[in-house]
């Protein structure tokens, strides 16, 4: 099978214009060298460790998938989008997760992400030349001049024209979208279909104990290093970091209040820490 049979006119278009936009951005000396610093800073040993770990873990869950007869070389787009789509935008903002609720919201945001684009607005698009000549151009600079003139009061009368003018043309590609489905219902409600319509919220229960696993181990770092600078006694610094194991160990809610507040304890001069450490742990974020 042909990969770039895999992809829609839509996706195709997008990633001609990222090209020509980075071939234009590389072409500036000026943002040559930023790049070159975002680049430097991704590279770094403990963050070039995450993303591989991110791309290990992405590629064991297909694999996992595939072994199970689930996943198929058709799924490959799909997979594609999800992985530099969702899980990358998650694992870039892994610092908003603050405790196991927050999961809820992110298996929110993937259902959403699945109805919306992976199955109504990516599997139905028109043809390369008008994505890319028309829609995407005309879209993007609607979404531009919208960035811009929001901030400023004397620009008002544009930023609402452009508001207009950008809602009309996403209720007209709805609604051709949706005038596609009825009409191609047996086409649409097929297997492979289905497949594609459920691997991004199957992947993301995947995805979930890594995560999870990762941001526990970013928040034990955290509250670890705290205590090498404010603990200087090595043994009452490996008793209190045994005992914050202890009772909080997976707990992601518990060792972010011990993380935050523990700095409030005089750990020094005080013979039951380890019950205000359990006490800190069991606070209720306001």
């Amino acid at each position: 099978m042909n990969i770039i049979s895999l992809f829609s006119g839509r996706e195709l278009a997008t990633l001609a214009w990222v090209l020509i936009l980075l071939i234009w951005v590389l072409h500036k000396k000026e943002t040559r060298k930023a790049i070159l610093q975002v680049l430097k800073s991704a590279t770094k040993k403990s963050l070039l460790a995450v993303q591989v770990l991110f791309i290990d873990y992405v590629a064991l869950s297909v694999y996992l998938l595939w072994h199970f007869g689930f996943w198929e070389f058709s799924l490959l787009k799909d997979t594609i989008l999800w992985t530099f789509g969702f899980a990358y935008v998650l694992l870039v903002s892994i610092n908003n997760i603050k405790e196991y609720s927050d999961f809820t919201g992110i298996l929110k945001n993937a259902i959403k992400w699945t109805i919306i684009i992976e199955f109504l607005v990516a599997f139905y698009s028109f043809s390369f030349a008008v994505e890319f000549f028309i829609l995407i151009p005309v879209l993007t600079l609607l979404a531009v001049v919208q960035a811009f003139t929001d901030v400023k009061k004397e620009h008002q009368t544009v930023y609402e024209l452009s508001k207009q003018v950008s809602a009309i043309i996403s209720i007209s590609i709805f609604c051709i979208i949706i005038y596609k489905t009825f009409n191609s219902l047996d086409f649409l409600l097929t297997i492979s279909n289905l497949k594609a319509f459920i691997l991004p919220i199957i992947l993301t229960f995947l995805f979930f104990p890594f995560i999870y696993l990762l941001k526990l181990f970013m928040v034990y770092e955290n509250l670890f290093g705290r205590l090498n600078v404010f603990v200087r006694d090595k043994e009452l610094r490996r008793n209190i970091k045994m005992w914050v194991f202890k009772i909080s160990t997976f707990n992601l809610s518990r060792v972010s209040n011990i993380s935050k507040q523990i700095v409030k304890l005089n750990l020094y001069h005080n013979s039951n820490w380890k019950k205000d450490i359990r006490e800190i742990s069991r606070t209720l974020k306001s």
